[in-house]
């Protein structure tokens, strides 16, 4: 029976998309973050934004993100907030790609979001 729910359990966990940018910036996120939402691109984006903003004012766990106008694809835009560092994920459904950089310092908000300063440490991507 315990073979049975561990084949169940891992055949769910596989059955899931793998580049999912929601999925990733939660787990990126780490233990019990606030869930600042998401945005589609006819919407305001100003909730999510004042939720991350919290977050890291706080030094909190939280991640939100919004959908931007693409040329031939889906585009999202998420942020993930951790005590350590902020997260820029762009998701590209063209690909798809999801490309994850680690933000230097505190991300500067613009009016659109947020635009992280020196993402110098090497951003890598995710999807199968």
């Amino acid at each position: 029976m315990r073979l049975l729910l561990a084949i169940g359990v891992t055949a769910v966990l596989l059955s899931g998309c793998r580049c999912d940018p929601e999925d990733h910036a939660h787990y990126l996120a780490g233990s019990r973050p606030v869930e600042c939402g998401y945005a589609p691109s006819d919407a305001d984006r100003a909730a999510v934004t004042e939720c991350l903003d919290r977050a890291i004012a706080t030094g909190g766990r939280a991640f939100g993100g919004w959908q931007e106008d693409g040329i031939d694809s889906e585009v999202r835009q998420y942020f993930v907030v951790r005590p350590d560092r902020v997260y820029d994920l762009h998701y590209d459904g063209a690909g798809p790609l999801l490309t994850v950089s680690p933000c230097i310092g505190t991300p500067v908000p613009t009016e659109t979001g947020y635009w992280c300063e020196g993402e110098a440490l090497e951003p890598y991507t995710h999807c199968d």
